[in-house]
């Protein structure tokens, strides 16, 4: 329980990584898209893979808020747990484990 706060504040910490990751990707994109090119093939999948990374440090934004709710509830911030639990519940890849969580914080704190 000692290190579930400094754990907390390195998922959050990461959190911020992947949206700046994202938000970089997301320029990259409407750069390559506003240039003329000669070779539209190259450009095409230059995209796809930058819209993959994208999709991929979204789903490891979500998977660190996730994370942080549970070392936060774990280190007694119960109030900023629920608050990442609630960004994390935005991917519907975590809806069932975020509903579980938040049941058992719900749980041990009455």
């Amino acid at each position: 329980l000692q290190r579930a706060l400094p754990a907390a504040s390195s998922f959050e910490a990461a959190m911020r990584c992947y949206d700046i990751k994202v938000s970089d990707a997301r320029h990259r994109i409407t750069l390559l898209e506003s240039r003329p090119t000669r070779y539209p093939q190259v450009r095409a999948k230059r995209i796809a893979a930058l819209v993959a990374d994208t999709l991929d440090n979204r789903s490891r934004y979500f998977a660190s808020a996730f994370n942080a709710a549970g070392n936060f509830a774990n280190g007694g911030d119960v109030p900023r747990a629920l608050q990442l639990l609630d960004v994390a519940a935005t991917d519907p890849k975590l809806t069932d484990p975020v509903g579980k969580l938040r049941a058992a914080i719900v749980a041990a704190t009455r």
